[in-house]
């Protein structure tokens, strides 16, 4: 069982009802760091992202540890 919608829908309840004027201030500072986050991201360069982008060069370091192919 997956308890994710559940603990949303609790989340959901205790914000609405919520009369905390940190709280409030807390989630419209949240909203705002992840819209500037996203506007911050070169999608061009986002979109070329992949394995190679982390992991490159993994095979020396990987040779240093004896792993992977004899030379």
């Amino acid at each position: 069982m997956n308890p994710t919608e559940a603990a949303e829908e609790k989340v959901d309840k205790f914000v609405a009802a919520s009369k905390s004027p940190a709280l409030k201030k807390y989630l419209k500072l949240a909203q705002q760091s992840v819209a500037a986050n996203i506007a911050a991201m070169k999608k061009e360069e986002t979109s070329k992202a992949g394995p190679s982008a982390f992991f490159g060069g993994v095979e020396a370091d990987l040779a240093e540890l004896c792993i992977g192919a004899k030379q």
